[in-house]
């Protein structure tokens, strides 16, 4: 569901949402595919704030470190088996 499913609507002018209104099938259309259209600008919204995330340590996804580790070729050292298992995210020791 959008976050705010009538804010493109808002964002038409007057005449727009009058129209849209007086709509002989009474279901305003016009508002129907701006909700829809306002659904998919908010998953593109939250893959963009994601992505932001991920330029963190602290707040990136689960698979993005070991991704980016291997891209840089990250080896564990011996005898820290325990950022192996907790991941880089912890810190290590």
């Amino acid at each position: 569901m959008s976050r705010e499913p009538d804010g493109l609507v808002e964002l038409l002018p007057q005449w727009h949402r009058l129209r849209d209104a007086e709509d002989a099938s009474g279901g305003e259309p016009l508002r129907a595919l701006l909700a829809v259209i306002a659904e998919q600008i908010d998953l593109v919204r939250s893959g963009v704030e994601q992505q932001y995330d991920d330029w963190f340590v602290e707040t990136a996804a689960a698979w993005v470190l070991p991704y980016l580790g291997d891209l840089v070729g990250y080896r564990t050292l011996p005898g820290y088996e325990r950022v192996q298992a907790t991941g880089l995210k912890d810190g290590g020791p």
